[in-house]
């Protein structure tokens, strides 16, 4: 693809409103790099829980910069500030007999060329006007009373929506014309990307990818618990814990092995999490509502009868066409979703990954497309092309671009198995 038509996708992702720009998790991505070397602040504006802290953290990570490191990201929730804790305190000087600043801690002072980030998380939660002017001279200037701040440190802030039921204020004139404002939309595409990089569950995506947006992020305030990105990662958090591999392996016959997934370092003696699977489900409805809960376990139940397909997948053998051939569509997601991750970590484990892998991701891909009537033959055809062009490529030498196009095939099959399934529903309605 030329240079050409890669600036022209790029703009036909990012589309401006009246006052901000609005970009997906993918596309905001060089316009925060931009931000970082051009050290111009920005703030990220987003409905509640729709990634904007995280997509930070992606950031840091691509300079060097590990979030929990209070040294290099320096994370400032705005919502609990004074005035001095953004300008600092004065004091007088008895020697001198004139005032001095003393700066705030989270200020960073080094100069030692390592790139930082200032987060002012929650922007437009601050009620003290003077809080607001604090920022001025730092959103500017780049400095804070007498420390200037280093070039490799950036700023950014984030932001939610009036519309989010959150206590939310005007932000004053003076800081919005100090920096750069950037909506952040939330698409299913982005989000399952993102899960796939952080190697989630495969239930889990496939579950998304069955029923997108619907169930991805439906925010209902009058709720304690609801769905969006950030309650997702957390439900993620829980059925990847190798501590509860062994109950979920049993009820889902899957254990989902996340090498590096970390567990608190507890003493010795510690009691360990009950291992009873209704308690794991009663935990992910505290954080996604107790009928997504259910909704998502009813998906598995159905989804792991897939599992003895796997199995032979798992083993190098070519699954029998036979047996693809009437699953239903929970089984076809989660089929398509477990051989991508299967892929994916033979793949980072260095081995190697054979035409009959290949083959029996492509013979499931389109199966399930000869099966559904309602396809056309548009999209029998485009999708027929791609496969071809993507067997040309070296499967050890590019693995990736071809998974790449793998998934790109498996997801347009799914999007058109979703619209087909509401249009007969609505055929059935009638």
């Amino acid at each position: 693809m030329s240079n050409t038509e890669n600036n022209v996708n790029a703009a036909a992702a990012i589309s401006s409103s009246s006052d901000m720009i609005e970009c997906t998790h993918k596309t905001i991505i060089p316009v925060l790099i931009d931000a970082v070397y051009s050290r111009t602040p920005i703030i990220i504006w987003g409905n509640t829980g729709v990634g904007k802290t995280e997509l930070l953290h992606q950031l840091a990570r691509m300079f060097g910069i590990e979030p929990r490191d209070r040294q290099r990201y320096i994370d400032q929730r705005m919502n609990s500030c004074d005035a001095p804790d953004v300008r600092g305190c004065i004091f007088p000087d008895k020697e001198t007999g004139r005032t001095v600043v003393y700066p705030p801690a989270w200020i960073p002072t080094a100069k030692d060329g390592l790139p930082r980030f200032i987060v002012l998380e929650e922007i437009n939660t601050i009620q003290d006007d003077t809080v607001q002017a604090a920022l001025y001279e730092m959103l500017q200037e780049r400095r804070n009373g007498d420390i200037d701040l280093a070039d490799e440190v950036a700023i950014f802030a984030t932001a939610n929506l009036e519309e989010d039921n959150g206590p939310t204020v005007e932000l004053a004139g003076p800081v919005k014309n100090r920096v750069k404002h950037i909506r952040l939309l939330n698409t299913v595409e982005c989000w399952l990307e993102m899960a796939e990089a952080n190697n989630y569950h495969p239930f889990l995506t496939a579950y998304i990818r069955r029923y997108g947006m619907e169930k991805l992020y439906a925010p209902d305030f009058e709720k304690n618990a609801f769905r969006t990105n950030r309650t997702w990662s957390k439900v993620n958090q829980t059925i990847s814990n190798p501590l509860y591999q062994e109950t979920l392996g049993k009820e889902w016959g899957y254990k989902h092995i996340v090498p590096d997934f970390v567990l608190p370092k507890f003493a010795a003696g510690t009691p360990l999490p009950v291992q009873d699977y209704a308690a794991i489900i009663a935990s992910i409805g505290t954080t996604i509502g107790g009928s997504g809960a259910n909704e998502f376990s009813t998906f598995v139940t159905h989804a792991q009868s897939v599992l003895p397909l796997m199995k032979i997948f798992d083993e190098g053998n070519l699954i029998p066409e036979n047996q693809i051939i009437n699953i239903t569509d929970h089984q076809y997601y989660a089929l398509i979703d477990m051989m991508r991750r299967t892929m994916i970590d033979r793949h980072e484990a260095g081995k190697a990954i054979n035409d009959v892998f290949i083959r029996n991701m492509l013979n499931t891909i389109m199966i399930g497309a000869k099966n559904s009537s309602l396809l056309s033959t548009e999209f029998r055809q485009a999708n027929m092309l791609r496969i071809n062009q993507a067997m040309k490529s070296q499967f050890t030498v590019k693995v990736m671009q071809y998974r790449s196009q793998l998934g790109q095939i498996g997801a347009d099959a799914c999007e058109y198995f979703k619209q087909a399934g509401a249009a007969l529903s609505e055929m059935a309605a009638a």
